[in-house]
Parts: structure tokens; C-alpha cells; sequence
């Protein structure tokens, strides 16, 4: 089936930075210092969703795409785009083996001149991600605190999993190997080929429990590089992907 979802909305946003600036990101103050500590946006956004799965909860076959725009209209304090795709598709390999593959990308910019609100960034990294790092932890640091993560305007993540069943749990408890690799960067100052995507394998089990879809993972990152933080096991609730 197919949804097309559409919506506009009046957005205030207020920022409080702290007077010791000593621990805030340069990018932040800038920001504040260039639009001031409110601005008010009107977001228009459309996003688009084909679901083919043959379960939602025990899926064999079929796959969710999305892709979705958010602009923020021009002639208010501030203006931008996102452009979002996913796509989520299962391969039936024989009765009990499934293949499961996933993409997704993020574009963001802004627009009339202006740079894209830092708090518009996209994240990578954690459950849904890039398995095996902290969640949110990719892409571009800050350069003079490395702990703080700042986001990026472009986001990658592709993610491969096998899932068979596990003995004895009939459909309830299906497990296996994956694969990740992602990132999120910036138009400048971090690249691809300074940072690179990241890259992690591991086992993943998905449990539909008593309590809900349960998902867990144990992931080892691959070529791990400077500032990288490193988180291998991970617990998600409220969904089985």
C-alpha cells in the first residue's frame, strides 16, 4: 500500500547558550550570533511510503521505502531543505533463511544564502544504524572538544542482515549475522575521503517478546579511527528492524 503524507507547521525555535563558553561548539555560537537567540520557521513538509512487506512482524518478503521533504518556507528567519529516502526490502533465501537490506540517505542544506541550522543535522551511528558505535556518534567533531558530535548535512547508512529462526522459538526469535556501513558528513571540512564511511559486522537477534518487538545486537567495528566511540552491545525496544 501507498501513503503520501502532507503537512505545515510554524516552528519557534529559542536558543540559551550558556555564558561559559568555553564548552559550546564555535558552530553553535555562531549561529546564534548571525540569527539570534529566536527565529521562527514555517516547515512544509511531504513525505511518501510503500509498504509491500507480506507481515509486519514476521516479515519473509516485500519491503518499506520512504522518502520524505521538509522546506522551510523562504521570507521568515530562517530557510532550508531535507530530502530523506529509505528503502527496507527482505529476500526469502529458503524457508528459514532471510535476507534483509537496507539503505538510507539525507541531504540538507539551506537556502537564500543561509547554512543549515546545526539542529537540523542528521546523526549516524547505534541501534538502526551504524551497529557497534555509540548511538549518534559519527560524522564531524568539534574540533576543539572531540566528545561533542555536531552532525553532518549528508548521511549515509546501508545495513545487510541473514535471520533465520532460532531452535525452539518457532517464529518468536530470529537471529544472525550483519554487516553496517555509514556516516554523516558536511559540504566542507569533512569528507569522504577524510572520514570515510564506517564499517562494522556482528550477530543481531530480533524477539517478538511478551513485552514487544525486543532487537539486540553485538557489533565490532572495523578500522576503528581517532575520536570513534565504540559501543557493542546495544538493546532496542518497540521494534524488530
Amino acid at each position: 500500500k501507498d501513503m503520501l503524507n502532507v503537512g505545515l507547521a510554524i516552528d519557534q525555535t529559542t536558543i540559551d547558550i550558556t555564558p561559559i563558553t568555553i564548552a559550546t561548539p564555535i558552530q553553535y555560537i555562531q549561529f546564534q550570533r548571525e540569527h539570534g537567540d529566536s527565529n521562527i520557521t514555517l516547515p512544509a513538509t511531504v513525505s511518501w511510503t510503500r509498504d509491500t512487506r507480506n507481515s509486519a512482524i514476521y516479515t519473509t518478503s516485500g519491503g518499506v521505502q520512504k522518502a520524505g521533504v521538509e522546506v522551510a518556507i523562504p521570507g521568515v528567519d530562517l530557510s532550508f531543505y531535507r530530502l530523506t529516502y529509505s528503502n527496507q526490502q527482505y529476500f526469502s533465501l529458503t524457508k528459514d533463511l532471510i535476507l534483509m537490506l537496507y539503505g538510507e540517505l539525507g541531504y540538507a542544506d539551506g537556502l537564500e544564502g543561509q547554512t543549515l541550522p546545526f539542529y537540523k543535522n542528521f546523526y549516524a551511528g547505534g541501534v538502526g544504524s551504524v551497529r557497534g558505535f555509540e548511538t549518534a556518534s559519527l560524522g564531524p567533531v568539534d574540533p576543539l572538544y572531540p566528545d561533542t558530535r555536531l552532525g553532518g548535512t549528508r548521511k549515509v547508512v546501508l545495513n545487510a542482515e541473514l535471520l533465520m529462526p532460532f531452535p525452539g522459538f518457532d517464529k518468536a526469535l530470529r537471529l544472525g549475522p550483519f554487516v553496517d556501513a555509514g556516516n554523516v558528513f558536511n559540504e566542507t571540512g569533512y569528507t569522504i575521503s577524510e572520514g570515510g564511511l564506517r564499517w562494522s559486522v556482528g550477530l543481531t537477534a530480533a524477539w517478538i517478546s511478551p513485552l514487544g518487538p525486543l532487537k539486540f545486537s553485538y557489533g565490532q567495528p572495523i578500522g576503528i579511527e581517532k575520536n570513534d566511540k565504540i559501543q557493542k552491545f546495544q538493546f532496542q525496544m518497540g521494534t524488530t528492524f
